[in-house]
């Protein structure tokens, strides 16, 4: 799964997925929340960030809260562009990361 994030959060994604042993493939790195979201929709890929839960700033885009256990001081949401089907690898990330409640 390809996705973009700012750099500031590389550590704790990368960490966090090793722990779990989830393999994401990183596309792209940016110094901005936004630069982020942007390069994913641009690129057709994820991008893992971190926005409030009522935060909503890009229209046209699907999100899911991310459940970053033990990790959570930061909300972070993975976001992607309304018309990209979710390949196999993205729903299995979503299944494990994603918060049911």
């Amino acid at each position: 799964m390809e996705v973009a994030f700012p750099r500031a959060y590389e550590k704790t994604v990368l960490e966090y997925c090793r722990m779990r042993g989830l393999s994401i493939q990183i596309s792209v790195l940016t110094s901005s929340t936004m630069g982020a979201i942007c390069f994913a929709l641009m690129k057709g890929i994820y991008a893992i960030v971190p926005l409030g839960e009522q935060e909503r700033i890009v229209p046209k885009t699907k999100e899911r809260r991310l459940d970053f256990e033990g990790f959570n001081t930061v909300e972070r949401k993975i976001i992607w562009r309304k018309d990209l089907e979710l390949s196999m690898n993205a729903k299995n990330f979503l299944k494990i990361l994603v918060n049911k409640s």
